[in-house]
């Protein structure tokens, strides 16, 4: 779902196809450089496709340079494996200039319908070299955070996840403060 809403706009590497996306051999991808960009909508009130993570491959990839628009993630480590009710995420390894991300979870379709879930940490050494380089505005000043998550949702791995996701998410941050706010506990906790 969240590969529907995405363009290859440049690459360079190598893909290795499996003659079976249902067999053992999983679709190694290995690049020096992956550039995406958000796909133009056809009709803004077309649903999503339901996607079914039953027909995804074992996925081996290594991608040194990836990047979604002006938004450069760096280096990233990938291994998914199928199970009987859809993929699981084994690894998901993301190093930045001055951030790293490690996620595990899974994406299932059960009798109840599609669920998901993602756990994982996402450590900075700069946190604000790291949201420049993810193209955020700078809202906290910080040398070191640290960010756990443990999450589920009814639903796939679409891009607005976060919107119907559940669970722990807790943030640590090292000698730093938050920045531009209004005074008051509401603003602080709304963020």
């Amino acid at each position: 779902e969240i590969l529907d809403s995405l363009r290859l706009v440049g690459a360079s590497g190598q893909l290795i196809i499996p003659e079976d996306f249902r067999g053992a051999q999983p679709l190694r991808i290995t690049m020096d450089r992956l550039v995406l960009q958000k796909a133009p909508r056809v009709d803004d009130a077309a649903e999503p496709a339901s996607s079914d993570p039953r027909n995804l491959p074992n996925i081996e990839a290594h991608v040194a340079d990836v990047r979604l628009e002006s938004r450069a993630f760096g280096n990233v480590d990938l291994k998914v494996s199928r199970v009987a009710q859809g993929a699981r995420i084994d690894s998901l390894t993301i190093v930045g200039e001055a951030s790293r991300a490690e996620l595990q979870g899974e994406w299932l379709l059960t009798a109840e319908g599609p669920k998901s879930a993602l756990d994982g940490k996402v450590t900075s050494t700069d946190v604000a070299a790291t949201l420049r380089a993810l193209n955020y505005t700078q809202f906290m000043d910080a040398k070191r955070a640290e960010i756990r998550a443990n999450l589920s949702w009814p639903g796939g791995l679409d891009e607005n996840f976060l919107s119907h996701a559940s669970g722990t998410l807790t943030v640590a941050a090292d000698a730093g403060q938050l920045l531009n706010l209004q005074p008051g506990a509401g603003r602080v906790l709304g963020l």
